[in-house]
């Protein structure tokens, strides 16, 4: 019984052992499996959240077709898979893509990892890639990694150069069926590195064909290389020159003078430099270059070389002295001119002014430049100007011309007549071009001109009056006795003389046909009415009396008149409307006619129309007598003289119209 409690015991004992063993490895292996997924979760999201385009792929299956290839008796696999393609294809078919990341999907613009793993014939189309190839060469070779460059195509149809390289994962070196592969993108590289090459040989065309010589020193001035018409131009070999120092290709008397030069601009830190010199051919030779110099330094400024483009400049040599001459024969021409030329920029400030301008406005072009013309301009004509400005900078090399007042230095106007041409496009100019003169005296001379024609008008205007006057005060009051006489001795005589009293009748009748004949004189030649009352009573009066005399209606209409007008505008009225009754009267042949005077804002019109004959306003132009058409004259003429126009406007059978608008 002892031993059979003893037994019972080491077997419990055994059993409990066995429990807590077999828990310890439960809980051991629940710890390597939390571990393991702590693990594999920190590889899933480096996995995905690599900037690097990363691919796991499974080999396996070609991996096997390759081993078969090689029982079969292949050995050299790169020429195998050269010669049969459709084995290239078939081994592509087998790779499997278990996973990509996110930067898979950027770098190649999918949507997501199913549209991705679906397209992926867009990625690597249909042709045979040397590149894949060789991966199969390296799979048949056992290598655990291989990379190469190839290229794809995204799925916007993108082509995509990349550096593709893979490993096999530790464990699977046997059957390649875990394989990490990580994707660069090298376009921009390989665009960079393209364009480098591109540069390089267009930079080696152009040193051995261009037009100018093409030369490097060393850091000290020894040449060292030259281009092939480096030799042609100077006449020297390439034995020669090569190894001397460059100074032998300048004049003698330059020498000194470009060392000079060479040694203070190495000193000062200069890259780029240029020089002006006389180079000396190897017969003798000089002509005029101007040499181009990069001076290439260490990153401490040291000298390291100098490369040199040197290009003929004797013609331009010669073309700047005949420029400076002409140059100053124009600034002559200029400076002794009594025109002033300047040049104005855009905004009108002047950049430039003649000397001459001092004669005309009595600044110096100094005190001129920088200023804007606007404030050298009468207010009365800067609107105008402004216009004008506008319309010559609407296009190039548009001309204008105006006639201003501009302010003397002394304070008063004098007037210019300037001209204005737009050469804004011209890089020698750059500015508006104006050439200008002083016309005060002229502009005085055509004012007093102008004025003339007034003056000649008030002086008839006033002997009419005073011959009026005269008429009506004394050669009317003498006809007035007369009358009064004849009165007396009708009286006397009129019982006694038959005949007498008849004649005297008679008489009496003549004399005061006489009067009536010299008060109509009188009236037409200044109306009392228009010194005493004003414009409007003497016309209502005067178309009175027209419509009297012809029987023609006249309907006269005034529309906001003022009460009082200048003399001229008086004047000016009543004589042009006096015109108008003359010509209907004598050639119209019209039984109505209306006269319509209105003012507007800053006008005073006047309408006279008839519904006479008539004319053809061409035809009358053209065969005119001599002598027709003087009312119509003097009307425009003496609308004129005030700064008013006067407009016609007629046909057969339709009458005509007279349109007179005068200054208010």
């Amino acid at each position: 019984m002892i031993h059979l409690n003893y037994y019972l015991l080491s077997v419990g004992l055994m059993f409990i052992g066995f429990f807590a063993m077999l828990l310890s490895s439960l809980l051991r292996q629940r710890r390597y499996s939390r571990e393991l997924q702590q693990s594999e979760a920190r590889y899933h999201t480096f996995f995905e959240n690599s900037p690097i385009s990363l691919w796991e792929e499974d080999f396996s299956e070609a991996k096997v077709f390759i081993e078969q290839l090689r029982s079969s008796g292949v050995k050299d696999f790169r020429a195998y898979f050269k010669w049969h393609s459709e084995d290239v294809v078939a081994c592509a078919g087998m790779v499997k893509i278990v996973d990509v990341n996110k930067a898979t999907l950027k770098l190649y613009n999918a949507v997501n990892k199913r549209d991705f793993l679906t397209g992926l014939n867009i990625v690597f189309g249909q042709e045979i890639h040397d590149a894949f190839i060789e991966e199969l060469v390296a799979i048949a070779s056992n290598k655990a990694s291989f990379e190469s460059e190839d290229s794809n195509r995204t799925f916007t149809g993108e082509k995509k150069d990349i550096f593709l390289k893979w490993s096999v994962v530790p464990g699977h070196e046997g059957d390649y069926s875990r394989v990490l592969v990580s994707i660069i993108d090298i376009t921009d590289r390989n665009l960079a590195d393209q364009a480098l090459r591109e540069s390089e040989k267009r930079y080696r065309d152009l040193v051995e064909n261009i037009s100018e010589v093409y030369f490097v020193c060393d850091d000290r001035g020894m040449v060292v290389y030259g281009s092939p018409n480096f030799f042609s131009e100077t006449g020297y070999t390439l034995k020669d020159i090569i190894g001397q120092p460059f100074l032998r290709l300048i004049a003698p008397e330059d020498r000194a003078r470009v060392l000079a030069f060479y040694r203070a601009r190495t000193s000062d830190g200069t890259l780029d430099t240029i020089c002006e010199f006389r180079g000396r051919h190897k017969g003798g030779r000089l002509t005029w270059v101007e040499q181009s110099t990069r001076i290439i330094r260490d990153p401490i400024g040291k000298v390291i070389e100098f490369r040199n483009v040197v290009r003929n400049i004797t013609e331009r040599k010669h073309a700047q002295n005949e420029l400076i001459s002409r140059e100053k024969r124009f600034r002559a021409l200029i400076e002794e001119s009594s025109d002033v030329i300047a040049l104005v920029d855009r905004e009108g400030i002047i950049r430039y002014t003649g000397p001459s301008v001092s004669k005309v406005l009595g600044y110096t072009a100094e005190e001129l430049i920088g200023r804007n013309t606007y404030e050298l301009i009468h207010p009365f004509d800067l609107n105008s100007i402004k216009k004008m400005l506008e319309g010559i900078l609407s296009e190039p090399s548009k001309i204008g011309n105006a006639e201003i007042r501009i302010r003397h230095k002394n304070g008063s106007w004098c007037w210019i007549e300037g001209v204005g041409k737009n050469l804004l496009d011209e890089p020698a100019v750059n500015a508006i071009v104006v050439n200008f003169r002083d016309i005060t005296e002229r502009r005085v001379a055509e004012e007093m001109l102008r004025q003339l024609p007034i003056r000649i008008i008030n002086a008839q205007e006033t002997e009419r009056r005073r011959v009026a006057r005269d008429l009506h005060d004394s050669v009317n009051q003498i006809l007035s006795s007369v009358k009064f006489r004849m009165e007396s001795v009708e009286e006397k005589v009129h019982r006694k003389d038959d005949a007498m009293r008849i004649e005297v009748a008679n008489a009496k009748l003549s004399l005061e046909n006489a009067m009536h004949e010299v008060r109509r004189i009188s009236r037409n030649l200044r109306p009392s009415e228009l010194d005493d009352l004003g414009v409007i009573p003497a016309v209502r009066s005067m178309c009175e009396e027209f419509k009297e005399v012809t029987k023609i209606d006249v309907d006269l209409k005034f529309s906001r008149l003022p009460e009082t007008l200048s003399p001229e505008i008086e004047v000016t009225m009543y004589r042009i409307i006096q015109e108008a009754l003359n010509n209907t009267a004598k050639h119209s042949g019209a039984s109505r006619l209306s006269i319509h005077c209105a003012k507007d804002r800053s006008s005073l019109t006047i309408r006279i129309k008839d519904n006479g004959k008539g004319f053809d306003q061409h035809g009358h132009a053209v065969n005119a007598p001599e002598n027709s058409g003087m009312g119509l004259l003097n009307m425009k003429e003496r609308a004129a003289f005030i700064g008013g126009t006067v407009s016609i406007r007629s046909s057969p059978r339709k009458g005509m119209e007279i349109k007179v608008q005068l200054p208010f």
